[in-house]
């Protein structure tokens, strides 16, 4: 059995055919001649020697009319090509199939074909003959049946480069000539032992481009592929990446198998990766200008992204150590690996978590953004470079910025020395759990953000905004040319060692910050000679000089105290929402005054002078009361002195409204009602000197009763701070008769 095939041929080959010829761009639907019309004399370029070729209407793709072919016929037609470069012939054709090709000589055609007895396209080759079941991508041709059949084939004769589509769908390209042409001469219909027909016949320069496939083939002279790497069924197969990358093409698709894989890649032009999730155990290096993305999850040995390569990784990337080279682009997802270095002007996006071991580093110039989580052992953050932590930041060792203006929205926790070296510009949003804090840039708390480290040295700038909080758990030293920046509601409770030879800098009114909690404690040994208790504003302190400073010559205990010059006052506020019973204790040197000061009327729940007899003479809505008797006149106080230290002890009840004073540990006053009765709460001492200098040490308020206070003037077996703290008050009894009794309190 014979078959219908469809030759086209050389310019050199086909000299037999002679007439006149039809130029593109050529269509011939055969609708425009009389029934029975056969072309034995050439018409619109056709010719045949048989005349049984011929129009008819018994069979056709569009009505009403086609051209038939009996058993060994040709038609052709001598189309003049015109010069193009490019020649698309399409045509429908009702093919006979059979097994072997008629007398043809393919010597003088650029392109032979024919169905075989399956309805397959077959092309014949110099090589022989091959058989197309299935597209270029994989899928299934159907066969060619009792229906017409489209069959538009794509020539180049630039490049003689050559495709073949089957109903649209390309089954072959990258098809050299069988015969080198230059130019397009002739369409050949040759049928064999059986009837067949042809309709819609175009040759033509340009095509109707109806799909992505012949947009690309008149666009780029080839239509892209997937290249498959691995075992799999998709075709064409191979077995390293860098086999299909050597096979591959502008826009072609590199599909990986799941599988390990051992060798080493080089990533050139523009390769796109997708399938399934794989391991290589060797290296990948994307070229330099090379641009690479992949979409599934992989492990590789080292990466990296050479100068000026752009890498997309769309899942997550496990590897031992990731470079990102000077110039390149990188975006992330998720990043497991060893270590991370960002080259010089490099930029760098992780979209998932970054899992780093070893050291993250982003060298100067490089523009980073990490959207999630990000842990390290260290963190080096070079000049100039800019970076943006969205999620959490976890450093288990040292952190150094320098030179960089970088960005921590989530919570930050570091294990090391945390450097924000000079000219770095760091902001912090949220809270910052640190070991050792080192400034000497700048370092920004955004509001409602928390700062803690066990130590820290501040010779930059600490700006604090919002409703922030830091705290120091061991050593604060903030240098001559160190600052801390507060605006509202801030403080920095610190254990230990406090050096505040800087700034400490509040941008509004001492009243309107927020207070130290109780209790609250002060012996003034954590700061320096000459720190300015104005500079102190951390630990709740405020003062109306800068000269109220700490010194070491006059100290109650330890090696420090504060000194107040005339004209000045120190205040300490508070945070005791919630508190009923409250002691203030302190040590004073006072200087004592020349006359009572008028009664204030701010607000004030305890007003105390000392008059110029050294006795204490405290304020109550009656008048002043001098305290220069114990409580019940049981003995005399001692005076206060400027060349002796005297304590001063206040027990208020602000449910009662009432206050007992403690002078030296002895109680001289009981249940004094509270000057100003609508005081609910507790919010500050101030302590004011007018002439001279005065001295304070050892400050406490707190809640529960201050230590070493043991004086028992009633002699009831029980301290009388501790009666006070318990039932507000002590009873006196001169007359009890001793025997048996019973005590309830």
């Amino acid at each position: 059995m014979k078959k219908t095939i469809i030759a086209l041929m050389a310019a050199m080959g086909f000299t037999a055919l002679t007439g006149a010829g039809a130029t593109p761009n050529f269509f011939d639907n055969f609708d425009g001649y009389a029934v029975g019309t056969n072309f034995t004399t050439i018409i619109n370029g056709w010719q045949t020697s048989a005349g049984g070729v011929m129009v008819t209407n018994d069979a056709y793709h569009s009505a009403p009319q086609s051209v038939t072919l009996p058993g060994n016929t040709t038609l052709t037609n001598t189309v003049n090509g015109g010069g193009g470069q490019v020649i698309w012939t399409d045509l429908y054709v009702k093919p006979a199939l059979g097994v072997s090709p008629p007398a043809l000589s393919t010597d003088s055609a650029s392109l032979c074909l024919y169905f075989n007895t399956n309805g397959y396209v077959t092309l014949v080759t110099t090589n022989g003959e091959q058989v197309f079941t299935n597209d270029v991508w994989g899928g299934t041709l159907a066969p060619a049946t009792t229906n017409f059949v489209r069959v538009t084939v794509y020539q180049n004769y630039a490049t003689s480069n050559q495709a073949v589509l089957v109903d649209g769908h390309l089954a072959a390209q990258d098809l050299p000539f069988i015969t080198p042409a230059s130019a397009y001469n002739t369409l050949a219909l040759v049928n064999g032992s059986s009837n067949a027909w042809a309709d819609d016949v175009w040759v033509k320069t340009t095509y109707a481009l109806t799909n992505t496939t012949t947009v690309e083939l008149a666009t780029y002279g080839y239509a892209a592929r997937t290249q498959y790497v691995g075992t799999g069924s998709g075709q064409p197969q191979y077995p390293t990446f860098q086999a299909a990358i050597s096979a591959w093409r502008p826009r072609d698709t590199l599909y990986v198998y799941a599988g390990t894989y051992t060798n080493d890649v080089l990533a050139t032009n523009s390769l796109a990766f997708t399938g399934s999730a794989f391991t290589n155990m060797g290296s990948l290096t994307i070229s330099t200008n090379a641009s690479v993305s992949f979409q599934s999850a992989m492990t590789w040995g080292n990466v990296t992204v050479n100068t000026n390569a752009t890498a997309v990784f769309g899942d997550a990337l496990t590897c031992s150590n990731l470079v990102v080279a000077a110039g390149s682009t990188a975006t992330f997802y998720a990043v497991t690996c060893s270590n991370v270095y960002v080259a010089a002007g490099a930029h760098a996006t992780f979209l998932g978590a970054l899992a780093c071991a070893g050291t993250c580093t982003l060298d100067t110039g490089v523009v980073a953004g990490f959207s999630n989580t990000v842990t390290c052992s260290n963190l080096s953050i070079q000049a100039g470079a800019q970076a943006a932590f969205q999620g959490a930041f976890l450093c288990t060792g040292n952190s150094s910025i320098v030179a960089a203006t970088v960005a921590f929205n989530g919570t930050v926790s570091c294990g090391g020395i945390w450097l924000v070296d000079a000219n770095a510009n760091v902001t912090v949003a949220q809270s910052a759990v640190l070991a050792t804090l080192n400034v000497y840039g700048t370092l920004t708390l955004a509001g409602g953000g928390t700062l803690s480290a066990n130590s820290a040295t501040v010779t930059g700038l600490v700006q604090v905004a919002g409703s922030g909080t830091v705290t120091v758990t061991n050593n604060l030293t903030v240098t001559g040319g160190g600052q801390l920046q507060f605006t509202s509601g801030h403080f920095v409770v610190v254990g230990s060692g406090v050096d505040m030879s800087g700034t400490f800098t509040i941008n509004n009114t001492w009243g309107q910050l927020a207070a130290v909690p109780l209790p609250f404690t002060d012996d003034f040994e954590l700061y320096t000679s000459g720190t300015r208790l104005v500079d102190l504003g951390f630990h709740g302190w405020g003062a109306r000089d800068t000269n109220v400073v700490v010194q070491s010559s006059v100290f109650n205990g330890g090696a420090r105290a504060a000194v107040l010059p005339g004209e000045t006052a120190v205040s300490n506020r508070l945070s005791t929402t919630g508190t009923t019973h409250l002691w203030t204790d302190f040590y004073l040197r006072p200087q004592p005054g020349l006359g009572r000061p008028d009664l204030p009327t701010n607000g004030a729940s305890f007003v105390a002078y000392v008059d110029t007899n050294g006795w204490l003479e405290v304020a109550s809505p009656s008048g002043w009361l001098v305290c220069s008797n114990l409580f019940m006149n049981c003995g005399v106080p001692q005076s206060m002195t400027t060349q002796t230290w005297s304590r001063v002890t206040v027990f208020q009840d602000f449910v009662l409204k009432t206050e007992a004073v403690f002078v030296n540990g002895q109680l001289v006053l009981q249940q004094v009602p509270f000057l100003d009765s609508s005081v609910s709460a507790y919010s500050s001492v101030e302590i004011n000197n007018n002439a001279g200098q005065a001295y304070l040490d050892d400050i406490g308020i707190r809640t529960n009763l201050p230590p070493n206070m043991d004086a028992d003037i009633d002699g009831d077996g029980y301290p009388d701070a501790r009666e006070i703290d318990l039932v507000g008050s002590i009873s006196l009894r001169n007359d009890w008769v001793h025997g048996t009794t019973f005590k309830f309190r």
